[in-house]
């Protein structure tokens, strides 16, 4: 969904950046030309003498999100506050409701993204940096070549339009657009737009004169999205001033920047009206130029019921991409989940640290999928929530197009038909085909592995073309050290429905004498009824989850790899019809089962959180993948990664909760070293432990605890939080009604301590170890119990 969102944005972001742009000409449809209506337009919103005088612009907006997604419907409130400079300088400030969520700082060189949820900043690569870059206030000087050079005429919400084609790829994403500029006022009043993702019509609408210069204050979105979801968005500006005081806007300060969304007044009388405006909108309907629409045919669909989550947009291509293969059954697959943050390549390393440039970090290679269970309840929720998760940067993305094994979840053991997916589908040939980047002709190549590896590509390739067999040492050492580390886990959930459960086993009545066993005289603080109440909320709602996974290995030792080499490698420069034909039917890959791993997690909902049960569904499958790996790795030797150390002094790495980090765990800390026929070894070199009170909690969403409690304005709410702490600790909690006022002062002071102790937690970005010797930044460390 991240792509469908950054789309819809960038489509908004450009109506009004459109808005406040275009010169009204006397056009003619003998003259009329892709300049000419552009021209029109910067006249018709009030010339370029008044643009000229703008030196800045401050844009607040509001906008509801209506989105059925998978049969839901949800809501989403956001707001916006945008300001730029003539110079090319932006902020963006964006929050959900009232809440501040995000902060986009650019100075016209360089910028950043700062998300309240992960409490840190994301510089920005230099392809957004690109984008940031064009962003002006009024873009007066049009970029035709984007253009198509053909005019068309077309009506647009009853309004004769100049209809101009343009093709842009924001993000790395096609985007395909319709601009329809009215006959009438030269003013733009709508766009329509395409992607591999979605078709979307935007309504421009409410011009407004500020300044002797007319702005759109209200866009009216429609989107048809992939998998037959779909999407409804009123956006509209809440004030815009030109030549303002742009200072609190880039002073960096979020604490500042939550109280100027918390002002802008949501609107949302007037979003209802616009949006039920859209109900009886059919994108089909609407008349569409012939250059948006896209000149290749599909091909024969293959039956699958495709979601718009990132892992079903990448299957349907991948078998689109099979489909068309009429030489090989193996091609070639593109990556399919990105890794979160910053992805930390040895020359990444280099720059940061320069104690150790000749370090070689080979991360292991992992391949992800899912149980898919259609009659499992909320299975959309669970199979989007995985499909959108992000791979762990601790390894290699390695996954291929298809990511779901059709079966029933939950099952005892899944093995059995995880076993016959994959030797069905010939996964483990797929994964060897996407190490060597097989091409549709059956070629293979080193890139993948050199960069992985960090080692020459041109140099292993020639020692395949000098040697039938892999006698060299650096080809060894390419396969021991990254192809042999190929790990494939299969996820599979079970989610229980904790109100069905108490009520078959009469769980309600039994949780009013259990909640009062934890809770010392609450009859004397509530009544029974209250007491039966929350009693039936808490044990009543929610989820038990239990999520087991299946750890596999890609086989590829000294006789696979002979036999590869010299059996099937063929490449661009010597080609052998046979070795590709050899490939396409050769059953010589495995991977061999390591073993299981099961955890569990207890979800409540309704008065201990705010969120909905889809989303505590969503937190808890994207934090089980994490988990889950983390207990794999305690388990099996084989599966521990290696992590580079942040810090020596003092002893730093950046893992944490998310990698299954706990108190009482020990690593060895290695030296790596390569002879001189380039095998690589390693040496350990000390044995370090986590320091407990410094652990990072970097889990997905780690501030959204699994059991919120509310706040205490009364005795009532007081007893309200035991429950939820006792039900979840069972340990008794609401002593502090039964104690002594000295005692409470104790207990103030342990509270304010532990506070503050969390509070220096939060700041951490990485987990501290303790233990004895000299260590150096870039050395490597692997968990050892």
């Amino acid at each position: 969904m991240k792509k469908i969102k950054l789309s819809l944005i960038v489509i908004l972001f450009t109506g009004i950046n459109y808005l406040n742009s275009q010169e009204q000409t006397s056009l003619s449809q003998e003259n009329v030309s892709v300049e000419l209506v552009l021209k029109n337009y910067l006249k018709a919103i009030g010339g370029e003498d008044a643009i000229e005088k703008v030196q800045n612009k401050i844009q607040k907006t509001s906008m509801v999100s209506v989105m059925n997604f998978g049969g839901n419907t949800t809501t989403t409130k956001s707001k916006m506050i945008q300001s730029f400079t003539k110079d090319g300088k932006m902020v963006s400030i964006s929050g959900v409701n009232d809440d501040f969520s995000s902060y986009i700082y650019f100075d016209g060189k360089k910028g950043y993204t700062y998300l309240k949820a992960f409490k840190n900043k994301t510089p920005f690569t230099p392809e957004i940096t690109s984008m940031y870059k064009k962003i002006k206030i009024f873009p007066t000087d049009f970029d035709l070549s984007t253009y198509d050079e053909n005019v068309a005429t077309e009506k647009f919400n009853g309004e004769d339009c100049y209809v101009l084609n343009q093709v842009s790829n924001p993000a790395g994403t096609e985007m395909k657009t319709q601009l329809y500029y009215s006959k009438e006022t030269g003013l733009l009043i709508g766009s329509k737009v395409k992607t591999d993702q979605m078709e979307s019509v935007t309504y421009i609408t409410d011009y407004k004169e500020v300044d002797g210069i007319l702005a759109s204050f209200q866009q009216t979105s429609k989107s048809e999205l992939a998998g037959g979801n779909s999407m409804s968005s009123s956006l509209r500006i809440v004030d815009l001033e030109y030549n303002g005081n742009i200072g609190p806007y880039f002073k960096e300060d979020y604490k500042l920047a939550a109280k100027q969304i918390a002002s802008i007044d949501a609107a949302n009388s007037a979003h209802n009206e616009k949006l039920s405006s859209l109900a009886s909108v059919n994108l089909d309907d609407i008349s569409s130029a012939k250059s948006i629409s896209n000149s290749t045919s599909s091909p024969t669909e293959n039956k699958v019921n495709f979601g718009s989550n990132k892992r079903d947009l990448a299957l349907k291509a991948y078998l689109e991409n099979k489909n068309r293969e009429t030489s090989s059954s193996t091609v070639t697959s593109a990556s399919t989940v990105s890794s979160t943050g910053k992805k930390t390549d040895v020359e990444d390393l280099e720059k940061e640290y320069n104690d150790f440039k000749d370090l070689k970090y080979r991360r292991s290679s992992l391949y992800t999928m899912m149980i898919n269970d259609a009659k499992r309840e909320r299975n959309n929720i669970i199979r989007n929530s995985f499909g959108n998760s992000e791979l762990s940067p601790k390894f290699n993305d390695h996954n291929i197009g298809p990511y779901l094994i059709e079966g029933e979840g939950a099952q005892k053991d899944q093995t059995k038909n995880i076993e016959n997916y994959l030797n069905r589908n010939n996964i483990a040939k797929e994964l060897v085909a996407k190490w060597f980047n097989r091409s549709p002709d059956g070629y293979f190549n080193m890139d993948l592995i050199a960069e992985r590896g960090q080692y020459n590509a041109s140099d292993l390739s020639n020692q395949i073309a000098n040697s039938s067999i892999r006698g060299n040492a650096l080809l060894k050492d390419a396969g021991t050290e990254l192809i042999g580390n190929t790990f494939l886990i299969v996820y599979d959930y079970k989610y229980t429905n904790k109100e069905k459960s108490a009520k078959k086993r009469g769980g309600f009545l039994n949780a009013v004498s259990s909640v009062a066993s934890f809770i010392p005289g609450a009859e004397d603080v509530v009544t029974v009824a209250n007491t039966a109440k929350i009693a039936s909320d808490v044990v009543g709602k929610g989820y038990y989850i239990v999520t087991t996974t299946y750890l596999y290995q890609l086989v590829w030792d000294d006789e696979t790899a002979n036999t590869f080499y010299e059996k099937y490698w063929i490449d661009a420069s010597n080609a052998d019809p046979k070795k590709r034909d050899a490939f396409d039917k050769t059953d010589l890959f495995k991977l061999k089962y390591v073993g299981s791993e099961v955890s569990r997690n207890n979800l409540q909902s309704t008065i201990f959180t705010t969120k909905s049960n889809d989303q505590l569904i969503e937190i808890a499958t994207v934090r089980a993948i994490d988990k889950n790996i983390g207990k794999l790795q305690r388990t099996f030797e084989e599966f521990r990664v290696k992590t580079p150390l942040l810090s020596g002094d003092p002893i730093s790495a950046k893992i944490g909760t998310k990698e299954g980090i706990e108190k009482g765990d020990r690593f060895e800390v290695l030296e790596q070293t390569i002879d001189e026929e380039g095998i690589t070894s390693y040496k350990r070199v000390g044995v370090i432990k986590v320091d407990s009170k410094n652990i990072w909690d970097n889990a997905y969403l780690s501030e959204e605890q699994e059991i919120a409690t509310v706040k205490e304005p009364t005795k009532t709410g007081a007893v309200t939080k035991g429950i939820g702490s006792a039900l979840s600790k069972k340990i008794p909690y609401l002593s502090l009604f039964n104690k002594k006022k000295k005692n409470k002062k104790k207990k103030k002071k342990k509270v304010k301590k532990i506070k503050k102790e969390e509070e220096q937690k939060e700041k951490l970005e990485y987990t501290l170890f303790k233990g004895k010797g000299k260590y150096a930044s870039g050395m490597l460390i692997r968990q050892i119990n």
